[in-house]
């Protein structure tokens, strides 16, 4: 940021005589000659598109850049505030916000909030991020389609993450209900979507999550206090820690979303509960035996189940991407998959118990190993693609 003495001190700062520029890169690095993708800043505080009150703003095609402050809630780079004069209605298209000092898009209270094909990244804090306005009791609704976040949690003052783990790419809080769809979240420092305060609810739609990156709260989708999140074929992908955690009496409740690469499983070491949206015999399935009995591949870890299937044996294999459903014992067991899996083919892991499976066989791959091993609980299903297998939670 630009000093006021004219002079560089620190990672971060730049000065000019009016001829010559001085700049001290945030993140530390030596530069050399080819620099040129260097952004200048003044760090004038306040917002770059602040709307108060009773108005109802639209905005479409605007890059807003710089900005934002950092201290306290309310003074993202583009904010929405009630006031006394009321609660503001705003609504965004093909916008962007990046390189501010607090939140990209934010709230502390508002009405209705629309934001449409808009991108957020390199932001100190959130890229969006909503509050309520305890002054006017003012709860905004919050509408998120195809919006996409990136690497927010940037500290531009002094290295590339921020002084701590909780910076989020899709944020709600105090009792706000969002729904996203088709929205994007990477490389956030902290968990990428995070939704947190009593009564707080989300939805997200095909949503993705890419390479959450906080040492503590790397999790594709955090869920705290007692918010409510609910996840519909969603993706997460290399995620530090892993693609869920709930803390507290949050909840998250998933249906037919898939993990990829590392770190697959459902990490979920807080006192929240995860839970699969669906725990009734899924007739579309089909059946297994000659009696057309169909059998269930989604449970709750809290449900003792068991199953005897095709009398007694603890695995029926199916050829042609039907299901090979698999039940054992509370002891480790070792399943072995079939000797040559066709595209597309689904194994259903069943078992509620928290038993360590080892699931292996010819080609079965996730992260260049044949062999891998899982923590039962939810219903997972294996999807076998080709290269590698993804975890598909039903």
């Amino acid at each position: 940021m630009g000093t006021t003495s004219g002079t560089v001190v620190g990672p971060g700062q730049w000065a000019t005589d009016g001829t010559y520029v001085w700049v001290w890169p945030a993140d530390n690095r030596v530069m050399t000659g080819t620099d040129t993708n260097i952004r200048l800043g003044i760090n004038a505080g306040g917002t770059c598109l602040n709307i108060q009150g009773g108005v109802n703003v639209y905005a479409e095609g605007i890059d807003f850049e710089g900005g934002g402050s950092t201290t306290g809630n309310g003074r993202a780079m583009v904010q929405v505030s009630s006031t006394a004069g009321g609660n503001p209605t705003f609504t965004a298209v093909n916008c962007s916000a990046a390189y501010s000092a607090d939140n990209g898009f934010g709230s502390t209270g508002g009405s209705w909030i629309t934001l449409v094909n808009c991108v957020a990244q390199l932001n100190t804090d959130d890229g969006f991020g909503y509050h309520y306005s305890a002054t006017y009791s003012a709860i905004p609704t919050v509408l998120e389609i195809g919006c996409r976040s990136f690497n927010n949690g940037f500290d531009y003052q002094t290295t590339i993450q921020s002084v701590d783990d909780n910076r989020n790419g899709f944020t709600i809080h105090d009792g706000i209900d969002v729904v996203r769809v088709n929205c994007l979240a990477s490389g956030s420092y902290g968990p990428n979507y995070a939704d947190t305060g009593t009564g707080s609810s989300s939805w997200n739609v095909n949503c993705t999550s890419r390479a959450a990156r906080g040492p503590t709260r790397g999790y594709g989708f955090h869920a705290l206090d007692s918010a409510s999140v609910n996840t519909d074929s969603c993706t997460s992908f290399h995620n530090l820690l892993g693609q869920f955690r709930a803390e507290g009496s949050a909840t998250i409740t998933d249906s037919n979303s898939v993990a990829f690469g590392t770190n697959l499983w459902d990490n979920n070491s807080g006192a929240g509960t995860i839970a699969a949206s669906v725990v009734a015999p899924i007739s579309m399935r089909g059946s297994f035996d000659d009696q057309q009995r169909v059998l269930p591949i989604a449970v709750e870890t809290s449900v003792a189940q068991s199953y005897t299937l095709n009398g007694g044996t603890r695995q029926i294999t199916a050829t042609g991407g039907a299901l090979v459903v698999v039940s054992g014992s509370t002891t480790s067991t070792t399943v072995l998959l079939p000797a040559n899996p066709v595209l597309n083919q689904r194994f259903a892991i069943v078992n509620p118990a928290t038993v360590a499976w080892t699931l292996s066989g010819n080609g079965f791959n996730i992260d260049g190993s044949s062999t891998q091993t899982m923590t039962a609980g939810i219903g997972r299903t294996v999807v076998w693609t080709g290269t590698e297998c993804g975890v598909r939670r039903r």
